[in-house]
């Protein structure tokens, strides 16, 4: 499934090879990724049956909620990936730049577990 969903470098040496657009090439690859999760859940599903593995209780609404809530600044990759190709506001590798710049401000503003420092230390490493 790495190959079909951003950033996938394959997906971007096959649009440059082909004459294709990179972003389509990223669209048309959700729904085979998504079918390839379903069957491998389904499988994972079956295998647990026959094997006998245990099975977890059922989370309540609130635990539920709560668990959203603690990932809502990760789940703004996705749309906004999916949402500036599908508005054609940016393209595969300005999506790239975006993200990495909003993971950079998460993880020193909201998860402060990096320091200005760091951030320093990583962009010069990554130049190199």
């Amino acid at each position: 499934m790495g190959m079909l969903v951003p950033p996938a470098i394959f997906m971007i040496v096959l649009a440059s090879i082909t004459n294709t657009s990179a972003v389509a090439l990223f669209l048309a690859g959700f729904l085979p990724a998504a079918v390839i999760g379903f069957c491998l859940c389904v499988l994972v599903l079956i295998q647990a049956h026959l094997l006998g593995w245990p099975r977890d209780t059922r989370p309540s609404l609130h635990a539920l909620l709560r668990a959203l809530r603690h990932s809502a600044v990760p789940l703004v990759i996705p749309v906004v990936i999916l949402g500036g190709f599908y508005l054609g506001a940016f393209t595969a590798t300005e999506a790239g730049a975006i993200v990495a710049l909003y993971s950079l401000l998460a993880a020193k503003l909201y998860y402060r577990n990096i320091s200005w420092r760091e951030i320093a230390e990583l962009a010069a490493r990554a130049a190199c």
